[in-house]
């Protein structure tokens, strides 16, 4: 482990869904941190092979910042240890660091991501543009899981689709961002998740004529 890594103690878990738990982390190396929301972390476990969360929190008085952790059916080992944590353990993080500058967003904006994004989108709406005219587009193995998580941050105007495996998936996905953006006109849109949904999607709003300068794009 580096010397770059902060221990930290998981002092609370809180099972929101079957697969989605919401971590509290505390220690006195989490105080005095600067954190800006979007900044994300790496958790280390046991291995040297890192975990990447957007904090939806972080109280650098107290040392104490939150995590949402979904756990897949086809987790990596380390994923795993994440989303079955149990208080008292030591995790080791490093960061926070700059992911998405998400104090330049414009209004109104197009969010689009997976049950990985949350953390992210918690994060857009704690912004000052990510108040109003924002909306929210999903793909989630779980719709009704993920509308519960987002639903207990306080992150409405959401639209969830399963995702699929089929060109149907796609273009349902084509067809809501269609949809989204006839009725909000979106001056900033932030796509986040699956590489293959983000590459679509970015293909599509190009060859509406979007601006390359509107699409803030991460991939997980």
């Amino acid at each position: 482990m580096t010397l770059l890594t902060r221990p930290a103690i998981v002092s609370k878990l809180e099972i929101m869904t079957d697969t989605f738990r919401l971590i509290t982390l505390e220690g006195e190396n989490l105080k005095g941190i600067s954190w800006k929301p979007g900044q994300k972390i790496e958790v280390f476990l046991d291995s040297h092979i890192p975990n990447t969360y957007t904090p939806i929190s972080w109280d650098s008085l107290n040392g104490v910042t939150r995590l949402v952790v979904h756990g897949r059916a086809a987790a990596s080992r380390e994923a795993i240890q994440v989303s079955t944590a149990k208080p008292g353990e030591i995790w080791h993080i490093w960061g926070p660091r700059q992911s998405l500058d998400l104090t330049e967003l414009k209004s109104p904006i197009l969010f689009f991501g997976d049950e990985t994004s949350i953390g992210l989108a918690h994060a857009v709406r704690t912004t000052r543009n990510g108040l109003r005219e924002v909306a929210f587009l999903f793909e989630a193995s779980s719709p009704m899981e993920s509308k519960i998580v987002l639903q207990k941050l306080g992150i409405d105007a959401t639209t969830i689709l399963k995702r699929g495996e089929t060109r149907e998936h796609i273009r349902a996905i084509e067809a809501a961002m269609d949809r989204l953006v006839e009725e909000l006109a979106p001056e900033q849109f932030v796509l986040t998740g699956e590489a293959t949904s983000i590459r679509c999607l970015t293909k599509l709003l190009k060859g509406r004529g979007i601006p390359a300068s509107k699409l803030m794009v991460m991939e997980q």
